[in-house]
């Protein structure tokens, strides 16, 4: 975050809430119209960037609709009575840098691609509508971070301190849960740590710490499927080699619906076997 502040030119020493308040001036803000206007643009982007590295895209259609408390993934239902959602925050202003990570989580190459492609296989029923957290939130923060290594956001800084700024959210989370569930923290004491190391609001803080208060674990999983997504694919891009094909990896990964973390790594150990030996 501090080196990306200061390619933008923001003075050395800032904290992380200075660095966000100046970008939260500087980067701009949408009202009404804009802020769906500019979630079409980013997720008509997104789907003829995600092509390059996936090998079917989902036929399910998306429809972004505002809410005044957003920022989720509403799947379509089976009767195909209306599309898929992106329930997108539009109430008052948005500040456009928060936006390019949190379409890519919830929409393509997140949560819509994983869940709107799972319903169109054919799956026991059970595996469409079943989900595991450590799967389903850990491939949306590795959508994230896939949108960062496809470069996505080489043209837009401000977007990629929004990313930084989530991905330090999602660390922040850990220590918070913790601190909460095996350290005593007081309510005051785990949101002062979360507006210091996130430079979110005092109140967004809040509402986050009662979260992980009342559901214990359920913030961190985001992470450890994260990170076991990452492990995975590197384990896959080692043995590989040259051999290794991004978009049939992610194939693999998709075509099974939700998993236990375990199931998904014998997973991908077959297909390491498979590719090598060209099956």
């Amino acid at each position: 975050i501090e080196s990306a502040a200061a390619a933008l030119g923001y003075p050395e020493g800032l904290s992380i809430p200075s660095i966000y308040g100046r970008l939260s001036r500087d980067g701009g803000t949408l009202y009404g119209p804009a802020i769906l206007d500019e979630y079409d643009r980013l997720l008509a982007e997104a789907r003829a960037r995600a092509q390059e590295v996936f090998e079917r895209m989902p036929t399910t259609p998306i429809e972004i609709v505002g809410d005044t408390y957003g920022g989720y993934y509403r799947p379509a239902p089976a009767d195909g009575s209306r599309p898929a959602q992106f329930v997108a925050p539009t109430s008052g202003s948005q500040p456009p840098y928060a936006m390019p990570t949190l379409t890519y989580h919830e929409t393509v190459p997140g949560h819509h691609m994983q869940i709107a492609t799972a319903s169109e296989l054919d799956l026991p029923l059970l595996r469409i509508v079943e989900t595991y957290l450590g799967y389903t939130e850990g491939w949306a923060l590795y959508a994230e971070r896939l949108a960062w290594e496809l470069g996505w956001y080489e043209d837009d800084p401000y977007g990629n301190l929004g990313r930084l700024s989530d991905e330090m959210m999602r660390a922040v989370r850990l220590v918070v849960d913790t601190g909460i569930h095996t350290m005593g923290w007081s309510l005051d004491e785990a949101v002062d740590y979360f507006v210091d190391n996130t430079g979110r609001s005092t109140s967004f803080a809040r509402d986050q710490v009662l979260r992980y208060a009342v559901w214990p674990g359920q913030s961190t999983a985001y992470m450890v499927g994260f990170l076991k997504m990452l492990e995975l694919r590197e384990r896959a891009r080692e043995a590989l080699g040259e051999g290794f094909d991004l978009p049939s990896y992610h194939t693999r990964i998709l075509e099974n619906g939700s998993l236990p973390l375990e199931i998904l790594e014998r997973i991908v150990d077959r297909f390491i076997a498979d590719a090598a030996t060209g099956e």
